[in-house]
Parts: structure tokens; C-alpha cells; sequence
């Protein structure tokens, strides 16, 4: 890691750009990253977000950072041309492509207004290094916010793709890689599913483009995966450095404040959610979510709300709006529809359950929520 901090050492007034791709479980990790540049090295920096993801949630998250880190919003792209049911991952590639002529002009006004050491990107921004590199920026660093094994599994897919003829799902033997865990066909990702899907394609693509960065941070450490950080910190021929960074994870303390040794404003006080877990009993909650990509269809998310009236179990319920023709893609991508989606309950359900459960809109902080004393499972 010391050839990544050797500049932001020599001067405290070092300016880093990242850009963050939809998802908040993109967003948080990166913000975190920024916050130790500053904490560690007197760093600013200059975070990018996609307007399509300008969530209400989204946009007190970015208002909460301290003052060394500057949100800045690309102008929207045309997405219309994408058919129904794209997925994220094609969704997220083809924005970053279409920004890359404003993204290139921001950090070009970035070079002429501040000493701009770096730009940080993750998985799905990669094709934002075209920007980088029009605008002269002389370190790019991809930022992978998942962990060793998958990494190692998206370096080795162009190989993979060539050697392996048939679709993963229906391979006898798991994919083995040096230093991972055997992977189960079924068990490799959904975009590489299908060989003829835009998205297996894609991930081909991005697969390529990381071995054309300066280095790979990635949001895990040794302690965790220590056979694969092992393999990927030694130098190979062709082969970005790799440097584990984790863990980055959004924490408060009790009053709130963000627990990262940051001066200036603090995070917003704890959240509702979390307020209600304190006052019920140890181990009594039922936390229920399904991530950035929780768009379950009408009818089930009715169920749902049902048994869980039902059961008289208390619960703290994320709810997003849902998604009647199956993909994920509607609310991972954008993180909180026009619609309310408190109007797809079934009637009176919220006034009827509120004295055991708490429904929240679209986002909650899972790592405070799981390591609550409230919570009993998930």
C-alpha cells in the first residue's frame, strides 16, 4: 500500500476523484475509503454519483459527509434505447460509458482547481478510465467492493470463457481457482449464466479492463481470506497490484457520530430504525431485507406482509417497491421508485402491526441493524 498513500503524504492538500455506481453497498464503501484518505493523509476528495440513483436516502447519505469530501452529481444519460428488464449490471456499464465526455470535463476543472493525484472507480466504472486518462490523471485505482474470491474469479474469466465451452450451470466439476474455495457451477454469478446474455458479455468486458488500471483495492482483508490474499498479493506478470483495504463498512457509535476518527460534521443522529430496535426486548426482531435488489412481484410482497401480520413475530421490514415481471433491476437501480411503496401493503397493514413491527422505505443500515442487541435473525 505504500506506493498507493506515498502521495498523499508529501502534501496534505492531495486530491482524490471517485466515482460510485449505483448501490448504495457501492456508495458507502467508497465514502468510507474517502474518509480514511482524510483522516490519514489530509486528503480531499471529489465523489461522483449517477443522477439516476439521486435517491432521497442517497442524497442524506452524501449530505452527511464531513467537509473534506465534496458530492458531486454527473448530468443524467438517455438509458430509454435499454430494453425492459436490462440488467443491473448492463444498466450500471452502459451509464458510465454515456458519462464519460462530462465526467472527462469535471476532472479536467478537478486539474486546474486542485492537485488531482488519483481517480477510484468500482467494478461497474470502469469504462470511466477513459475519462481519467482524457483528463490526464495520472493514478487510476479500481476500488472492488466484494471480496478476494470474487475478484479472483472475475480476473480469471476471460481465460474461464475460453476453456470452458458449455454454460457454468451445467458443469460436473466446480470451477477451481488457486487460493478459493471450489465454486458449483450453479453457484457462479447470474451474468455469467448465460453465454449468449449482453451481461455474460459485459462481464467479459469489465473483466479485461481491470487488468488496465494502476492497482485494485478491495474491500476485505487478510485475517478473512487469507489462502486468496496470499495468491493475489504476490506480484504476477500483467496483473494490477492487489491491496485488501477492508473492512469498509459504515459504523455509528450510540450518539451517532460516525466511528472513524473524522473531524467536522457527523453523520445525522441514529436512525429511526434503529431507535425503535432500542426499545424492544433482546433477541425479539426479525429483520427482513432483501438488499439494493429486493423487488419482489405485488402478490408476494402482499404474502409476505400477511405472514408476517400473522405470525405476531416482531419485525423490522426494508420494503421496496415491487417488481411484477421478476427483475431486480427496478429497485437495485433505482433506489427508490416514483411510487410510495407503502401503497402496495395490503390495507391497514402497517397501522395494524405497529405495535410489534416497523416498516422502513427502501433503505436501512444492515451492519447497525444485525449487530443490534434486538435482533434476533434475518
Amino acid at each position: 500500500m505504500q506506493d498507493i498513500t506515498s502521495t498523499m503524504k508529501t502534501n496534505s492538500r492531495a486530491h482524490v476523484a471517485m466515482l460510485a455506481t449505483p448501490g448504495m453497498g457501492h456508495l458507502i464503501p467508497l465514502a468510507e475509503l474517502a474518509k480514511r484518505l482524510a483522516a490519514r493523509h489530509g486528503a480531499t476528495t471529489t465523489l461522483f454519483t449517477f443522477a439516476s440513483t439521486a435517491s432521497a436516502t442517497q442524497r442524506a447519505f452524501l449530505a452527511s459527509l464531513p467537509p473534506a469530501i465534496t458530492p458531486r452529481t454527473l448530468p443524467p444519460v438517455d438509458l430509454s434505447d435499454l430494453p425492459s428488464g436490462t440488467l443491473n449490471e448492463t444498466l450500471m456499464s452502459v451509464e458510465c460509458a454515456r458519462s464519460v465526455p462530462a465526467l472527462r470535463d469535471a476532472l479536467t476543472d478537478l486539474k486546474r482547481t486542485t492537485w488531482l493525484v488519483a481517480f477510484v472507480t468500482d467494478l461497474f466504472g470502469v469504462d470511466s478510465f477513459d475519462a481519467a486518462r482524457g483528463a490526464r490523471v495520472e493514478r487510476r485505482w479500481l476500488f472492488f467492493p466484494g471480496n478476494l474470491h470474487a475478484l479472483t474469479l472475475i480476473l480469471h474469466l476471460p481465460e474461464l470463457a475460453a476453456s470452458i465451452p458449455s454454460e457454468f450451470r451445467d458443469l460436473a466439476e466446480p470451477v477451481r481457482l488457486l487460493g478459493c474455495v471450489p465454486i458449483p457451477g450453479p453457484d457462479v454469478i447470474l451474468p455469467l449464466q448465460d453465454r449468449s446474455s449482453p451481461a455474460y458479455s459485459l462481464m467479459i468486458h469489465l473483466a479485461e479492463r481491470f487488468l488496465d488500471v494502476d492497482a485494485i483495492l478491495v474491500n476485505s482483508f487478510e485475517a478473512v481470506e487469507p489462502e486468496v490474499a496470499m495468491v493475489l498479493q504476490q506480484p504476477e506478470l500483467g496483473r494490477p497490484p492487489v491491496y485488501p483495504i477492508g473492512p469498509l463498512i459504515l459504523t455509528t457509535d450510540r450518539g451517532g457520530g460516525a466511528n472513524n476518527g473524522d473531524t467536522g460534521p457527523q453523520p445525522p443522529p441514529r436512525t429511526a430504525c434503529l431507535e425503535w430496535l432500542d426499545r424492544q426486548p433482546a433477541k425479539s426482531v426479525i429483520f427482513v431485507s432483501f438488499g439494493s435488489g429486493g423487488a419482489l412481484p405485488a402478490e408476494q410482497m402482499r404474502e409476505l406482509a400477511l405472514g408476517l401480520e400473522l405470525s405476531g413475530q416482531r419485525f423490522l421490514w426494508v420494503v421496496r417497491s415491487p417488481s411484477d415481471d421478476g427483475s431486480l433491476s427496478g429497485n437495485y437501480y433505482d433506489s427508490e421508485s416514483e411510487k410510495e411503496p407503502f401503497t402496495y401493503l395490503p390495507d391497514g397493514f402497517i397501522e395494524r402491526t405497529k405495535s410489534v413491527g416497523l416498516v422502513v422505505p427502501s433503505w436501512a443500515p444492515q451492519a447497525e441493524v444485525l449487530a443490534h442487541e434486538s435482533t434476533g435473525g434475518s
